[in-house]
Parts: C-alpha cells; sequence; structure tokens
C-alpha cells in the first residue's frame, strides 16, 4: 500500500509539471483542440477581439510564477510567448489589473469616503415640514 501511494504521489508531481515542459511543443498553425491536449484548460481568455488570447499560469521548481500566453486567430495559434509585465490580477468577466492599479482605485475610494458628507437629517426634516406645512393638511405635533 505504501508503494501504491508513493507511486501516485510522483504520478500527480510529475502531471502538475508537465504542462510547463510542454509548452514549447506549442506552435503556429496547432488548432485549439491541440493546444487544450497539451497544456489543458487556460487560466484567461481574453475573447474581446476575433482573435483570442489564452493565458496559462505556471510554477517552476522554485515556485516562480511562469506567465505564458497564446494568441489564435481563426482558430490556430499565431504566438506562444512568455509574458514579461506585471502580474494581473485576473477577475471572470475578463478584465484584468495590476497590483498598483487595484492599490491606487482602493486609495481613490478611500479617499472619496472621507470627502462624502452624510445629509443632515434635521435639515431634511426642516424641509419636509415647511414643505407640508405650506399645504394647511399637516399640522406638527409638539411633544
Amino acid at each position: 500500500m505504501k508503494y501504491l501511494s508513493l507511486l501516485f504521489l510522483l504520478f500527480c508531481i510529475s502531471c502538475a509539471t508537465a504542462p510547463l515542459k510542454k509548452f514549447p511543443s506549442i506552435s503556429v498553425g496547432m488548432d485549439k483542440g491541440e493546444v487544450l491536449e497539451a497544456l489543458g484548460s487556460p487560466l484567461h481568455v481574453n475573447q474581446k477581439t476575433k482573435n483570442h488570447i489564452w493565458h496559462y499560469r505556471f510554477f517552476d521548481k522554485d515556485e516562480n510564477e511562469i506567465m505564458k500566453e497564446i494568441k489564435f486567430s481563426n482558430g490556430k495559434v499565431v504566438y506562444a510567448v512568455d509574458v514579461k509585465h506585471p502580474a494581473k490580477i485576473y477577475n471572470p468577466r475578463g478584465s484584468s489589473y495590476t497590483q498598483e492599479d487595484l492599490e491606487d482605485y482602493l486609495k481613490k475610494e478611500k479617499q472619496k469616503s472621507k470627502t462624502v458628507k452624510k445629509p443632515d437629517t434635521h435639515d431634511m426634516e426642516k424641509e419636509m415640514l415647511e414643505d407640508l406645512g405650506t399645504q394647511g393638511d399637516f399640522v406638527p405635533v409638539n411633544d
């Protein structure tokens, strides 16, 4: 049983690193099915244009993140390259932002929340009483 568990563990580890090793085999002209068979599902698919771009994320032996990109035109690979830009934060709806963009956005939102004045409810009550009082069908009750 120990040997079976060890064999299963080694099989899982080899399968986890296999897609990164198979990336160099991706070549211009391959179709999407062949890429899916070799690398599996992408992390993110950009479908904003007719030329889809698939993003893959791998980790090397030292657990460094490696981003790869494959561009398709008419269902065929146009290029497959390493991505050399800041790490992106992907969301399911297809847009992506750098960590710096996210931090800037959060700072701006925090500043907005500090500068927005909450309405003075006392003034609102006063205006309401004035509006209703002019119609003659509302008499304020004093406690």
